[in-house]
C-alpha cells in the first residue's frame, strides 16, 4: 500500500461571515492529493467540516447544528470551499 503524507496545510478567511476560516489538510502519495479534511472556525467553535476522498470522488460539507451560522454565511462558506477544493485539484487533474 501507497504511504499518504500531509503535503500541504492552509487557512481561508470568509468574506460574508465575520471571523469564520476554514482549516485545510490535504494528503496525498505520489500520484497527487488523495484527500481534503477541512474544519469549518468561527473563533474557537466548530460550525462543520468538509470532506473530499479521492477514491469515491465525492466532497461531503457538514454544519454542526445549532451554531446560529444562517444561510447567508452558509453560502459564502460553501463557495470558498469549493473555490479552494478546485484549486487544489484543478493540476492533479491534469497532471
Amino acid at each position: 500500500m501507497e504511504a499518504t503524507t500531509t503535503i500541504k496545510t492552509f487557512a481561508s478567511t470568509v468574506k460574508g461571515a465575520t471571523g469564520v476560516t476554514v482549516n485545510h489538510r490535504v494528503t496525498g502519495a505520489a500520484d497527487g492529493v488523495k484527500e481534503i479534511f477541512s474544519t469549518i472556525r468561527r473563533a474557537d467553535v466548530s460550525l462543520g467540516y468538509v470532506n473530499y476522498g479521492r477514491d469515491g470522488n465525492r466532497c461531503q460539507i457538514f454544519f454542526e447544528p445549532f451554531t446560529a451560522t444562517t444561510t447567508k454565511e452558509k453560502k459564502a462558506i460553501v463557495a470558498v470551499v469549493l473555490g479552494d477544493l478546485d484549486e487544489l485539484l484543478t493540476p492533479a487533474r491534469n497532471g
